[in-house]
C-alpha cells in the first residue's frame, strides 16, 4: 500500500512541475504591466501613456465577435425587410414637377393608385401651335370665353409611358413664377379662373373642374381622376346675356367704338366711308381725288396701302408707315400724315380691335334666345316686342329660314326702349328664300336663291324705317342698340338701308345701300351707297415717346472685350418683378429694346405716371468670370398734355430722363446712382482639382473603398492654419480607393480632414492643401489641434505635385492593431501563483527523493 502511495505521488508530481511550466510560461507572456483585469485597457511601457491607435482604437475580440453577430442579424432583419416590402403597397401621395415658370403638386387620395416609380410630368402647349389652336378653337365653340388660354398637358410617367390612376381622386396645386393668371388671362379675383379638362386629350370632350383659385399668390388647385389636357382661361364676367342689366356697348367694342369700320382689307368701290377707318390694308378703286368722304373730321389707319388712295375731306388724319405715305393723294384737302409707327405696329393696333371684337362675338353667339319673335299673319310681318319689359339686353337666334322669310322690305318689326338691345345671333351661313325673289344688287336685277351667302334686311324701329338712323348724332341710341352677330357666314351683302352693330369676323361685307354703325368683317367693300358712324370725328393724334435703356460693361475694371453676359430687364407691377427682355452685351455696350409710353396704363384723371425697373446680370453665364451682384432700379416718369396742333386734337405722352437707384423696398427707391449704370466683371481665379487615392499604409498596392474626407476653407499665417467652411461636399474613395475634390481656387489654402477610415482601419491626417499661382499643390500633414479652436501647425511631413486627375495624392492608412482582453472575473493570477508554488513544493521532493537514489530509482525495502 505504501508503495502504491509512493508511486501516486510521483506521479502527481510529474503533473504538478508540468503545469507550473506553462503558468511560468504564461507568466511572461501574459498581460503587460498596467493592465487593469477588469477593463482590459492596454498601455505601453513607456511611462503608462495611451497607445496611439488613430480616431478608432478597434474592437476587442469579444466585440468583434458580437458585432458580427449582430452583422448577421441584421442582414437577416433586411433580407426579412425586403422580403416585405415587395409585398406591400405603393405608399407615396405626394409627387412634383416644377420648371421656370410653374410649380405643380398632385396629390393621391388613395397612395395605391399610381406606383411610387412614377414621375409628373407637365408640358405647355404654346401659342403657336396647331395643338394650340385646336384647343382653343374647341372652347370657343362651347364655352363663353376670353381668347387667351393657357394649355397644360398633365400626366404620369412610368418607364417612359403615360399611366393614370387606379383608383381614387388627385388634387391638383399650380403655382404660377411669372403671375400668369393676372397678366396673361387677366385674372381679378378669386373668382375669375375656369379650369377646363380635355378628357382623354378629345376636344369634344370638355369637363370644367371646381378650382380653388388665389391671385395674389397666383396659384389654382383642383381635382381629376384621369390626366391629359387642362385649360385655364378666364370666366366670362360681363353683364351679357342678363335682361336686367342694360348692354355695355362699349366695352364690347373697345378701342374699336372710334372706328365704324374694322377690317383686314378695306376696298372703296364707288361709294363713300363716312366714318373712321382701322384697315391692316386700304384699297381704292375710285379715281384718286374724288369725292371718297364728305366728312370734315376723319381718321384713318392704313396699316398697308394698295395703289393710291384719295381723300378729300380737310383735317383728316391718316396714319400710315413711312413708305406709304407718298400714296395718300388730296384734291384741296388739309390732311395729317403720321408715320411714326411701322406697318408691323399699325397692324397690331388694328389686330387689337379685332381681338376685342371676336370675343365680343363669341360671348354673344352662345346666349340662348330670352326674347321671341312672333309672327303677325293679319299683317305678314315678323314681330320682335319688348315694350313690356324691363331694361336689359335680348337674344333672339335667326337659322337661314327665318333670314330668308324676314329679308323683304318692313317683314321685320322691332319695339324697344332706348335702354333695351336686342342682339340676333345669326348662325346660318346662307339665306333661304321660298319661292325665290327678285332684288336689286350693284345696280342690276337678279334672282336671289345663291348658296352660302347672308342678306341683311330693312326693317323698322318703333314705326320708324331703318333707313332713318343715319345721322351723326352721337347721342343716336338706335345703332348702339341693335346688334347684328354673325359669326359662321363666309359672304354678308347688306341689301337695303339698315343700321346696328354688325360683326361678321370670318365674311366679305359688301354694302349696297347707304347704312349706319359699326361694321367689324375680315373684308369691307364699299359698294354703292355710304357707310355712317355716329363716332366719326377724328379721333386724337396720340404722340407717342420711348425710352432705351443702356448700361456699360467692364471686365476687371477696363471696357470688355467679351460677348455673350446675360442681363434682365424686369417692371415692378402689382407687387411683383416682370422679366421684359434678356440681352447680351456687345463687349462694353448693354442696350436693351426701346420701350414705348402710349398712354394705356395711365388711369382717368391721371396727367404723370411712374414706371419702375430693374436691371440685372444673370449669374455666372459664362465661365471664367465673377458676376457684378449689382442691381440697378429705374424709375421712368411719364407726362400726359393735351394740345391742338394744326386744328387736330393731340395727346402728348414725354417720358422723362430716367433715374437710376440701388436700393429698392416696397415700391420706395433710394441711393440714387449718378451716369449709366455700370456692371463690373472681375476674371475668376485659375481652378484646379484635387485627387487622393487610399492605400493600406504596409501594402501601398492595395487601395481602400470607403475612406470618408471633408475639405475646408483655410488661412495660413505664421505657419500656422486655421479651418474655416466647408468647401463642396464630403467625399467617398470608391471600390479603386479614389476621391476628388473640383474647383479649387489657385492662390488658396484648404484644410483636408479624414472624417472616417475604412473598415479595419485608422484615419490619417489632418492635411493642408496649398495651391500656388502655377497650380503647384502642397501636401503637408499638420500637428494636433492646439489651443486656438480649429487651429494647426504645420508638420514637416510633405508632398508637391502638379495636380489633376493624373497624379492623385496617396495617403496610407494602417490598420488597427487589435489584443484580447481579459473579460473580468476573479482574474488569472491567482492560478499563475497557485503554479508557481506547486513547483517548488516538487523541486523541495525531487532533491529530498535524489539522495536516496533518485525519484523514480527503486526503493530499499531492507
Amino acid at each position: 500500500m505504501k508503495n502504491l502511495v509512493n508511486k501516486g505521488f510521483k506521479y502527481f508530481v510529474a503533473i504538478m512541475m508540468a503545469f507550473s511550466l506553462m503558468s511560468m510560461n504564461a507568466w511572461a507572456n501574459g498581460p503587460e504591466s498596467g493592465t487593469s483585469s477588469e477593463t482590459g485597457s492596454t498601455t505601453t511601457e513607456n511611462k503608462g501613456t495611451t497607445k496611439d491607435t488613430g480616431d478608432s482604437q478597434g474592437d476587442t475580440a469579444d466585440q468583434l465577435i458580437s458585432n458580427e453577430e449582430k452583422k448577421t442579424n441584421t442582414s437577416k432583419e433586411s433580407d426579412d425587410k425586403e422580403g416585405q416590402t415587395d409585398q406591400t403597397t405603393d405608399k407615396k401621395t405626394d409627387y412634383t414637377y416644377e420648371d421656370k415658370k410653374i410649380s405643380v403638386k398632385a396629390v393621391l387620395a388613395n397612395a395605391s393608385a399610381i406606383s411610387d416609380q412614377a414621375e409628373l410630368r407637365v408640358k405647355e402647349i404654346p401659342e403657336s401651335t396647331t395643338e394650340y389652336k385646336k384647343y382653343q378653337e374647341a372652347l370657343n365653340k362651347k364655352s363663353n370665353l376670353y381668347s387667351n388660354v393657357l394649355l397644360y398637358d398633365i400626366s404620369f410617367m412610368l418607364n417612359g409611358k403615360e399611366v393614370e390612376p387606379t383608383d381614387g381622386n388627385v388634387k391638383v396645386s399650380m403655382s404660377f413664377k411669372d403671375q400668369q393668371l393676372s397678366d396673361d388671362l387677366n385674372v381679378k379675383d378669386n373668382n375669375d379662373l375656369k379650369v377646363i379638362h380635355f378628357k382623354d386629350n378629345d376636344v369634344n370632350k370638355q369637363e370644367t373642374l371646381d378650382a380653388n383659385t388665389n391671385v395674389n399668390s397666383s396659384t389654382t388647385t383642383f381635382d381629376m381622376d384621369s390626366f391629359s389636357v387642362i385649360a385655364l382661361n378666364t370666366v366670362d364676367t360681363s353683364d351679357l346675356g342678363k335682361s336686367d342689366t342694360s348692354f355695355d356697348y362699349e366695352n364690347l367694342l373697345g378701342d374699336a367704338i372710334n372706328y365704324g369700320i374694322v377690317t383686314d382689307n378695306f376696298v372703296l368701290e364707288s361709294g363713300d366711308a363716312q366714318t373712321n377707318v382701322a384697315a391692316k390694308k386700304g384699297k381704292c378703286l375710285v379715281q384718286t381725288g374724288n369725292d371718297l368722304t364728305n366728312v370734315v373730321e376723319q381718321s384713318y389707319i392704313l396699316a398697308e396701302v394698295d395703289g393710291e388712295f384719295g381723300i378729300k375731306g380737310n383735317n383728316a388724319y391718316v396714319q400710315v408707315p413711312a413708305g406709304d405715305s407718298n400714296k395718300i393723294k388730296s384734291k384741296g384737302a388739309t390732311i395729317s400724315i403720321d408715320t411714326s409707327k411701322t406697318k408691323e405696329e399699325l397692324t397690331q393696333d388694328v389686330q387689337d380691335m379685332e381681338n376685342t371684337l371676336n370675343k365680343g362675338s363669341n360671348q354673344l353667339a352662345t346666349h340662348k334666345d330670352n326674347a321671341a319673335m312672333t309672327y303677325d299673319s293679319p299683317n305678314q310681318k315678323y314681330v320682335v316686342d319688348l315694350m313690356n319689359y324691363e331694361a336689359g339686353t335680348y337674344y333672339v337666334t335667326l337659322d337661314e329660314n327665318l333670314v330668308g322669310k324676314i329679308r323683304e322690305a318692313d317683314k321685320l318689326v322691332i319695339n324697344k326702349k332706348n335702354n333695351q338691345t336686342i342682339v340676333f345671333n345669326i348662325t346660318a351661313t346662307k339665306t333661304s328664300y321660298d319661292p325665290p325673289v327678285w332684288i336689286w344688287s350693284n345696280n342690276q336685277s337678279k334672282m336671289i336663291n345663291e348658296e352660302n351667302i347672308i342678306h341683311l334686311p330693312k326693317f323698322t324701329i318703333n314705326g320708324k324705317g331703318s333707313d332713318s338712323y343715319l345721322s351723326n348724332s352721337e347721342d343716336n341710341v338706335i345703332p348702339q342698340s341693335i346688334v347684328w352677330n354673325i359669326p359662321n357666314a363666309s359672304i354678308v351683302n347688306i341689301d337695303g338701308s339698315m343700321t346696328g352693330i354688325v360683326l361678321a369676323p370670318n365674311a366679305t361685307v359688301t354694302t349696297n345701300q347707304t347704312s349706319s354703325g359699326w361694321l367689324y368683317a375680315k373684308t369691307v367693300n364699299i359698294g354703292s351707297g355710304e357707310w355712317h358712324n355716329v363716332y366719326h370725328h377724328i379721333v386724337p393724334v396720340r404722340k407717342i415717346d420711348s425710352i432705351t435703356f443702356k448700361a456699360t460693361k467692364n471686365i476687371d475694371g477696363q471696357a470688355a472685350t467679351v460677348n455673350g453676359f446675360k442681363f434682365d430687364l424686369a417692371e415692378y407691377s402689382n407687387g411683383n418683378w416682370k422679366s421684359l427682355q434678356t440681352k447680351e452685351n456687345i463687349y462694353s455696350t448693354i442696350q436693351f429694346d426701346k420701350l414705348t409710353y402710349d398712354g394705356t396704363d395711365f388711369k382717368p384723371g391721371e396727367d404723370k405716371h411712374d414706371y419702375f425697373y430693374r436691371i440685372s446680370e444673370e449669374s455666372n453665364t459664362l465661365s471664367g468670370y465673377n458676376y457684378d451682384e449689382t442691381i440697378y432700379y429705374v424709375k421712368v416718369t411719364v407726362t400726359k398734355t393735351e394740345a391742338k396742333e394744326n386744328g387736330i386734337d393731340v395727346i402728348k405722352y414725354t417720358a422723362l430722363k430716367p433715374t437710376y437707384y440701388t436700393s429698392f423696398s416696397n415700391g420706395k427707391l433710394s441711393n440714387i446712382y449718378q451716369g449709366r449704370p455700370v456692371f463690373n466683371n472681375t476674371t475668376k481665379k485659375k481652378q484646379t482639382n484635387l485627387e487622393i487615392i487610399k492605400v493600406d499604409a504596409d501594402n501601398t498596392n492595395s487601395t481602400l473603398s470607403g475612406a470618408k474626407f471633408i475639405l475646408y476653407k483655410a488661412t495660413l499665417t505664421d505657419g500656422r492654419i486655421t479651418k474655416g467652411k466647408e468647401f463642396g461636399s464630403e467625399m467617398i474613395t470608391d471600390k479603386d480607393g479614389k476621391a476628388s475634390f473640383e474647383n479649387l481656387e489657385y492662390e488658396s489654402t484648404y484644410l483636408l480632414e479624414e472624417t472616417q477610415a475604412p473598415n479595419g482601419y485608422k484615419t490619417n491626417g489632418p492635411w493642408a492643401v496649398q495651391i500656388d499661382g502655377d497650380g503647384k499643390t502642397t501636401l503637408t500633414k499638420v500637428n494636433a489641434v492646439e489651443s486656438a479652436e480649429n487651429s494647426y501647425n504645420l508638420s514637416n511631413n510633405s508632398m508637391t505635385k502638379n495636380l489633376g486627375y493624373t497624379d492623385p495624392f496617396e495617403i496610407g492608412d494602417k490598420k488597427i492593431e487589435y489584443t484580447l482582453p481579459s473579460t473580468g472575473g476573479i482574474g488569472t493570477k491567482k492560478y499563475y501563483l497557485l503554479g508557481t508554488l506547486l513547483s517548488m513544493l516538487g523541486v523541495i521532493y525531487i532533491v529530498m527523493k535524489l539522495g536516496k537514489g533518485g525519484l523514480f530509482g527503486k526503493e530499499d525495502h531492507s
